[in-house]
């Protein structure tokens, strides 16, 4: 594992990426499901 071979750099930035990427849905996919929920509460009353 002397110097870093352009297909090392590759898979660092994809589990990064995937990494990233997990956090947002983790994140996105409740605050989500809450913004609809109230939306469809108030235009319902």
């Amino acid at each position: 594992m002397g110097c870093m071979t352009p297909s090392d750099d590759t898979r660092l930035v994809l589990c990064v990426l995937a990494y990233l990427f997990g956090i947002g849905a983790c994140v996105a996919i409740p605050v989500a499901l809450l913004g609809a929920f109230l939306w469809f509460a108030q235009a319902r009353g």
